[in-house]
């Protein structure tokens, strides 16, 4: 359960939402990301993500195109209509991968339940606890004996801490992000996007028995102040390039 948040954390370092701050002139959102992963022994991997949005400016679909080999791997994003994502599908190729659903009351996210492709039912997999906008805990029916605890520094959580004693500390910029201007309002879980207000440019990793991991973003910047190339590192070595394009929002 924790290396699946700690999988999906590592791979939306670069995507944090951002609220105030430069208020840049012209509003974008992400229209695509070419990316190339570094592997050991010199070997590469490259392959594009594209987004697509409705005319609310939110997220509604995820495209991962890893070349002709490769199934097109698809997530797309339903909403209520207070704008809060109800539900999250994964797709490899045409085949289901995978649904969150999310449930709410009072427009707050109660718990998050997942159906695995070709089940008849859904099983929840975390229930939150919230305070004013904010998710400040986890807990997993599956995993009972492991909670999650998040603290904020504003509107950024800084530290991530689970009950089995490991953390995850973050260390934020200050420039526009590309999500600054999408509807995601919470980090739910099976999303693939963290919402905070500005960029990570670290996390730093202890696992339960002391073990250290760093993992550093570096970025360059539009004059608009959103990021147009993001270099990823762990524990000093080059592991992911993203290069960012981006289209206007709908005014």
């Amino acid at each position: 359960m924790k290396k699946y948040l700690l999988l999906l954390l590592i791979a939306t370092m670069a995507y944090s939402c951002k609220k105030d701050g430069l208020n840049p002139a012209k509003k974008q959102l992400i229209s695509t990301e070419t990316v190339t992963d570094y592997y050991p022994a010199d070997s590469t991997f490259n392959y594009v993500v594209t987004m697509q949005y409705d005319n609310n400016n939110r997220l509604t679909g995820v495209i991962r195109n890893y070349g002709p080999r490769y199934y097109l791997n698809t997530s797309t994003y339903s909403y209520d209509s207070n704008g809060n994502i109800v539900q999250i599908s994964y797709f490899q190729g045409n085949n289901p991968n995978g649904t969150y659903t999310t449930s709410y009351q009072n427009g707050v996210p109660v718990s998050t339940s997942y159906q695995a492709p070709n089940s008849n039912s859904a099983v929840v997999e975390a229930n939150y606890t919230v305070e004013g906008s904010k998710i400040i805990g986890m807990t997993f029916p599956l995993s009972p004996s492991l909670m999650e605890t998040l603290t904020y520094n504003g509107n950024n959580y800084n530290v991530l801490s689970y009950s089995d004693g490991s953390t995850y500390t973050y260390t934020y910029g200050n420039h526009t992000s590309p999500f600054l201007y999408t509807g995601l309002k919470y980090c739910l879980y099976g999303l693939d996007y963290v919402i905070n207000d500005n960029e990570i440019l670290e996390m730093k990793e202890v696992n339960s028995n002391g073990g250290l991991t760093d993992l550093k973003n570096t970025f360059t910047y539009t004059t608009e102040g959103y990021p147009l190339k993001e270099q990823s590192y762990t524990n000093g070595a080059l592991t992911e390039t993203v290069i960012f394009s981006y289209t206007e929002v709908k005014e």
